[in-house]
Formats: structure tokens, sequence, C-alpha cells
């Protein structure tokens, strides 16, 4: 018995892959960009939060870890997705010291957005 062979092989289908999640990462993270260039941390109350201007894309609340293996277009949304600074918020949202909370959650982070310490429970700031 003989197997037909397939018409690409397991390594063109990967870089396939790797370039349709890269187009929906472009596209998403412009628009992220785009939405969130005027946006500040008003009110930035954390202790030794210096931000240093640089903003790096963030996923909030479906990390990488738990959208593998689904389409781009799920893994990579604007509603999931933001801009925070590299060297502050970035570091705590990572490190579980602050939640991010939609003011809307059915728009998520296309909305206004809370930052509340995890440990004291005071809101640090507001987007």
């Amino acid at each position: 018995m003989t197997f037909p062979k397939p018409s690409r092989t397991r390594k063109q289908e990967r870089a396939i892959a790797r370039r349709r999640e890269a187009e929906v990462k472009t596209t998403v993270r412009a628009q992220v960009s785009q939405r969130d260039a005027a946006r500040t941390l008003s009110g930035c109350r954390y202790p030794h939060a210096t931000c240093d201007g640089g903003l790096e894309w963030a996923h909030v609340w479906d990390t990488r870890a738990r959208t593998r293996n689904q389409p781009p277009g799920v893994r990579h949304r604007t509603d999931n997705t933001l801009m925070l600074c590299r060297v502050a918020h970035h570091a705590f949202v990572d490190a579980n010291l602050v939640d991010i909370v939609a003011v809307d959650p059915a728009l998520g982070t296309d909305s206004a957005l809370l930052f509340v310490d995890r440990v004291g429970g005071y809101v640090i700031g507001l987007t």
C-alpha cells in the first residue's frame, strides 16, 4: 500500500502559517498603536513607576499560552491588547502586581481601563 506524497512539506506549511500570523499581528499592532498613542495612565500613583516613554505591545487577559494553536485572528485582537510603557507598567502586569479592568467589559481594552494594585486593592490610574 502506498501513500500519496503531500503537496507541501511540514516546513512549508509552518512557514505559511507564520506569514499569515505575521500579517494579522502587523495589522492589529498598528491599530493598537494608533489607538493608544494618546492614551496615558493618568494619576499613576504606583511607587517606583518611572515610565521611559517607550511602549511595548502587551496581551492582557488571553495570554499567549491560553491562545496557543488558535487562529491568528483569535490570538491577536484589539480588545485584548494594549501598549504599555516598557519599564514600569508592562513589568507590573507581567509580575501579576497589577490587574487591568475594562470599564466596559464588552469592549475590553478598546474602552477605558482601570489599573488596580493587587496587593493594596487601590486604583493606580485610569486611561
